[in-house]
This record gives structure tokens, sequence and C-alpha cells, in this order.
């Protein structure tokens, strides 16, 4: 069940979260300590970036394969059935000459 208050927290725990959170900022900004988890986050994205563009035009690809295979089945279709009615005025062209 949930509280309708929130939990009373001492501001010395807020003070203190501050300075260790200032502390860290100024070794970073004078000693570069977390350049190496810096550098790790930068490339990781860029991973991420690369990993997803691949992925996205990978699935663009066959999107477009499919469109492509729609259009092969509907060219393929009309040829058929132009065929078909070649074939019919072929066939039934010299039969009715022999009757005329």
């Amino acid at each position: 069940m949930a509280r309708s208050t929130p939990t009373y927290t001492p501001a010395g725990k807020y003070v203190l979260g501050g300075i260790i959170s200032a502390a860290l900022l100024i070794a970073d900004l004078n000693y570069q300590t977390f350049s190496a988890a810096r550098g790790l986050t930068q490339a990781s994205g860029i991973y991420t970036q690369l990993i997803l563009g691949n992925i996205i035009g990978n699935a663009s690809k066959i999107t477009a394969t499919f469109e492509d295979k729609k259009d092969l089945i509907a060219t393929n279709q009309k040829l058929r059935d132009e065929l078909l009615q070649y074939a019919e005025q072929n066939f039934f062209s010299p039969t009715v000459r022999t009757y005329l």
C-alpha cells in the first residue's frame, strides 16, 4: 500500500551528496579523472548509432525488396494475361478463317 506522505530525509544527507558531487566534478575538471569512462561512454554511443543505423538500413532494404517483389508480381501477372490474350487470338484466328 502506498504511503500518503514522503519519508523525511535530513538536510545533512543532501549537503553531503552535494559536497561529494562537487568534489567529483572538480577532480574530473582538474585532473581528467573520469576521461576513460567518458571515452567508453562516447565509444558505446558511437557503436550503438552504427548498429542501429545498420538495422534501420537493413529494414528499409527489406521493405524496398518487398515493394519490388510486389511490383514484379504485378508485372508478371500483367504479362501472363497479355500472353494468354495473344495465345487466344492465335488459337481462334486460324479456326475462324477456315470456317469463313
